[in-house]
């Protein structure tokens, strides 16, 4: 969100501390104009309270141009110095001092000259083209930050003026959008967000209709610089337009400021309201997923000014719903029982997996990622491959189609020793085999009984038809070899999903903990028990619906689980990569979505 400054609010009652201060600014203005050392860093403190309408504007300058672009030395002033002198003064021996107040003095010379130092630059205490270009880099290197540990997803917390989030909080899946769509400088979003505007942006395009970014995602600190900016200026009355550090919605990495080829893709301006872009996307957002946060008529519930630039991105589902009900976010989300949301007290999912995601999914099958953590990394899943296979399978055959145990199964690495050659079964009992106690030796029957090229398509067939993106299988079973399975962990929840939703039988099997195994004529007959300890697990935060593990040494230990959420109907999905416990991994995610939502 922006502030739309002023000039009339610059101005101050005279009084004997608003002269001084006037006199002070007034200085510090005037040895700028004139290059003079006159001013000192400590006096430099009180022009930000009296800038004017154009300098205010330059507080924004670093988000909408992607950088500092002006040349910098001693007399400088305004937002662009702030900008260096945080950027300095996060090395401690660099600058020392660590002042950040808006005039380019003798401290922040000398704390430029350590850096350039450091960086092998010519020692001239001015911030030039190539010392520029370092500094900005400074932002751009963690401009699309990486948060430590698995955080929460926010798309559907509750913020507000006087209820935030952790002012350190950083969203997972944060992506460069500078070089997808049309931005003014560098802008991140969240992926889901990201993949909706380009989408809207893409088809606005198509009718003529020319769209930019300003903002995205916002870190906290930079939040911090433009909250003391413009409270320093505009004092109390600043907070009904810029919010604090964990009360802002660009925290979250699904807010977004815009504008338009009409309005030259300036920086957030009340035009973009009656300008043909503005009209459009006021009519189209809630299509993709998007609201606008602060409308008009709504400044009592929101706490906020109009803002008709800033929109925020809920999911299509949602904001379909909020728009036919002619509700803010912040209206919805109040309203008891509306969905699950999250707690504005969430804290990271205590795990460290390889690859993590949480999907919630509702009753209509809409899927919200409540965490996750390297989700689109492709990696080795060992036996979790074999639910992919059992869709293959259940495409394949009939339930009571014969299966004849080859000669050339597996009878050594990987191998049960549960099963003769020539012995015969139903195809019910040998998937019951390969998912309970996942045994690789039916995985072999399956595809020698198919033909195993035949078989490997069809799985693979069944990988592009459900939109995996990052999978490939070259074996039933899972085993390592000199090829090996590949998938990520959204794959393998969409893999969970599907079965859950659509294919019963094998959902039902998934949630057995033992089931007796026997040829056609039951000459021979064993318990399968399971691999997935959770099943019985009697102190299991939600009720499992069933799961498939997987365990190799190139893989380490996965688990795929289902479970029933809190809210009726609805339905949790984790996926657990390269865990080195992938058991109390598990638990722990349950665990925590179960205290860190508020389930209706």
């Amino acid at each position: 969100m922006a502030v739309r400054p002023s000039i009339n609010a610059i101005f101050m009652k005279v009084t004997i501390q608003g002269a001084i201060l006037i006199f002070l600014s007034a200085a510090a203005l005037f040895a700028v104009l004139f290059n003079s050392f006159s001013v000192s860093e400590e006096m430099y403190g009180y022009q930000l309270a009296a800038l004017s309408r154009v300098e205010a504007s330059m507080a924004k300058k670093w988000q909408e141009s992607g950088g500092i672009k002006r040349e910098l030395k001693p007399g400088s002033a305004g937002s662009d110095v702030t900008l260096l002198q945080y950027a300095l003064m996060r090395d401690p021996a660099i600058y020392p001092d660590g002042r950040t107040t808006g005039y380019f003095g003798r401290l922040t010379s000398d704390a430029l000259k350590r850096f350039q130092a450091r960086e092998g630059i010519a020692e001239t205490g001015i911030l030039d083209q190539r010392t520029r270009e370092k500094i900005n880099n400074l932002y751009f290197r963690d401009f699309c930050l990486a948060p430590e540990g698995i955080p929460p997803a926010f798309t559907f917390v509750y913020m507000s003026r006087s209820k935030g989030i952790s002012s350190d909080y950083v969203p997972f899946g944060l992506v460069d959008i500078s070089g997808r769509i049309k931005t003014v400088g560098a802008a991140c979003l969240g992926r889901d967000a990201a993949l909706a505007l380009e989408e809207m942006f893409s088809d606005a395009k198509k009718e003529g209709i020319f769209l930019g970014v300003t903002s995205g995602y916002r870190r906290p600190e930079i939040q911090q610089i433009l909250y003391d900016f413009w409270i320093s200026i505009y004092g109390e009355r600043a907070t009904e337009s810029i919010a604090r550090p964990g009360y802002s919605e660009h925290q979250l990495g699904t807010a977004v400021d815009l504008t338009a080829s009409s309005i030259g893709y300036a920086g957030v301006r009340p035009e973009f309201a009656d300008s043909q872009e503005g009209k459009w996307v006021l009519k189209n957002a809630s299509k993709y997923g998007f609201l606008m946060s602060y409308p008009e008529g709504k400044e009592r519930v929101t706490g906020y000014a109009y803002e008709p630039w800033h929109y925020r991105y809920v999911g299509r589902e949602a904001a379909q719903t909020i728009r036919e009900k002619k509700l803010t976010v912040n209206e919805w989300l109040a309203i008891p029982g509306s969905r699950p949301r999250p707690k504005n007290s969430a804290k990271n999912v205590p795990l460290n997996p390889r690859a993590f995601i949480l999907v919630l999914v509702d009753l209509e099958g809409n899927e919200e990622v409540l965490a996750q953590k390297d989700a689109d990394l492709p990696l080795p899943i060992a036996s979790v491959t074999k639910l992919v296979a059992a869709l293959a399978v259940e495409n394949i055959f009939s339930q009571s189609e014969i299966i004849s145990i080859p000669s050339d199964i597996l009878e050594d690495k990987g191998g049960s020793g549960r099963f003769r050659v020539g012995d015969e079964y139903r195809v019910d009992d040998l998937l019951r085999a390969l998912l309970i106690e996942s045994n690789n030796d039916a995985a072999e029957a399956f595809a020698k009984k198919e033909g195993e090229v035949k078989f490997l398509n069809e799985m693979n067939e069944v990988a592009a038809s459900l939109g995996l993106e990052n999978s490939k299988f070259v074996s039933p079973s899972g085993l390592d070899g000199v090829n090996i399975n590949r998938s990520s962990a959204r794959d393998v929840s969409r893999v969970a999903k599907e079965i859950f939703q659509n294919h019963h039988r094998i959902a039902s099997i998934l949630g057995l903990a033992e089931s007796e195994i026997c040829t056609t004529d039951r000459s021979s007959c064993y318990t399968a028990t399971t691999t997935n300890a959770l099943l019985l697990d009697p102190l299991f935060p939600m009720r499992i619906k069933g799961g498939k593990t997987g365990d190799t040494p190139r893989a380490g230990k996965n688990l795929a689980l289902a479970v029933e959420a809190p809210t009726k109907g609805w339905m949790l999905i984790s996926v657990v990569l390269g865990s080195d416990d992938h058991f109390t991994d598990t638990k722990k995610v349950f665990e925590w979505a179960k205290e860190s939502y508020v389930w209706p």
